[in-house]
């Protein structure tokens, strides 16, 4: 399945007026009301050559985003009309042998609440009120992408499931995580980390999408593919965006993000292909002249167990070692340090606690913050937002 690329990169081409944005220079998602026949040649100069799938210009279309241009109360007008226009496209390339399908472009908005620039709950609502609006227009994918912050992630995955169950619609859910160039998520998270997190979930196809080009995605593409079986995505940048006069020119060529699909779909069995940043219809026609007939390689995945904090994972088979589980923070047992750390809101000497129990040995610290007739909502709380992200924590509690 080879899906476009960069939306981004054409309406710049295309040079739109600061009149054509309604003033509010950058929004791309306002295009869709004031140039719609600009964002439609754009799917289908991909759908011309080749395209199976074409994603919505929706990438910034939640309240979030959308309230930093004063257009928070469009944000199911913009969605609606974003679909339109990508149906009406893929109406004219469609046939009974060859469909073509619509993506809803879901982006990481301008928050993340792993440094609480948000908080879940609000995230959470502005992400369903976009998805219910994609849903609703008729998309055939619900595609999250571009996702640097594992926490806004696992926000976004949930609306999905809470907007396809207020709609009645199921469909196809791709998570695209992206890995800056030095091979974590832009807030440290390890490509095996983000994977154990988002294995568990209904998720339909994982992938990654952005930030670098195909060459510095290649080792953890290979991971994916040999450690998950859900379907694998790769939708990479031209490569890394080089500085020329104060603008960024990305530099791989069409043939060149070919070849590496190739290798990834007949070498470590990806399924899903297409481009990011900087990939024009060039690209996509290369990628589809080279990509299209080939069968993927087949991958004998075995099933993991796995536990991860934000940033690592911990294998719970160990090569014949035990999993070591540290007890001493848990407020049921006989010893009373912890427990008085915790009424006495002690949040610095507990994460000094939880950083010593790791560095002698530990895999995993088990929490328990049950004190009866205590706040223990609040206790658990306000340590998991401090020790959750160093460490696998299994959260245990008193019966």
């Amino acid at each position: 399945m080879i899906y476009d690329g960069a939306m981004g990169s054409l309406i710049q081409d295309m040079s739109p007026t600061l009149e054509d944005f309604w003033g509010k220079e950058n929004c791309s998602e306002v295009l869709n009301l004031s140039r719609p026949e600009m964002i439609r040649d754009i799917h289908k100069q991909y759908l011309a050559v080749g395209a199976d799938v074409i994603e919505t210009n929706t990438f910034g279309a939640t309240n979030i985003v959308l309230g930093e241009f004063g257009l928070e109360d469009r944000v199911a007008e913009i969605n609606h009309a974003a679909v339109k226009l990508a149906r009406e496209a893929v109406a004219e390339f469609s046939t009974e042998k060859r469909p073509r399908f619509v993506a809803g472009s879901v982006g990481p908005t301008t928050k993340l609440p792993s440094l609480a620039h948000i908080r879940f709950d609000q995230m959470l609502a502005s992400y369903v009120e976009q998805m219910k609006a994609l849903l609703e227009a008729g998309i055939d994918v619900l595609l999250i992408e571009t996702s640097q912050d594992i926490l806004q992630t696992k926000i976004a995955v949930s609306a999905a499931f809470d907007a396809m169950a207020a709609t009645g619609r199921r469909v196809p859910l791709q998570v695209q995580v992206t890995l800056q160039e030095s091979g974590t998520m832009l807030l440290g998270t390890e490509i095996n980390a983000a994977l154990a997190i988002l294995d568990v979930y209904d998720i339909d196809i994982v992938g990654l999408n952005c930030a670098t080009g195909p060459r510095e995605m290649n080792d953890a593409v290979r991971y994916l593919c040999h450690n998950t079986a859900k379907q694998i995505s790769v939708l990479p940048n031209a490569g890394l965006p080089q500085n020329e006069g104060g603008r960024g020119v990305y530099k791989l060529t069409p043939q060149e993000l070919a070849d590496y699909h190739k290798r990834f779909i007949e070498e470590y069995g990806v399924h899903v292909v297409g481009g990011c940043c900087g990939t024009t219809p060039r690209h996509i026609d290369a990628v589809v002249k080279a990509c299209q007939s080939l069968r993927p390689a087949v991958r004998n995945v075995k099933p993991r167990s796995e536990a991860s904090s934000a940033y690592s994972s911990v294998p719970l088979e160990m090569d014949g070692q035990p999993v070591v589980v540290a007890e001493e923070m848990n407020t049921t047992t006989r010893v009373e340090h912890f427990r008085n750390l915790v009424r006495e809101a002690k949040y610095d000497d507990i994460l000094a606690l939880s950083k010593k129990l790791v560095a002698e040995g530990s895999h995993m610290l088990d929490l328990c913050c049950a004190i009866v007739g205590e706040d223990e909502k609040g206790y658990i709380t306000s340590i998991l937002e401090r020790v959750a992200t160093r460490v696998p924590v299994m959260v245990s509690d008193a019966i």
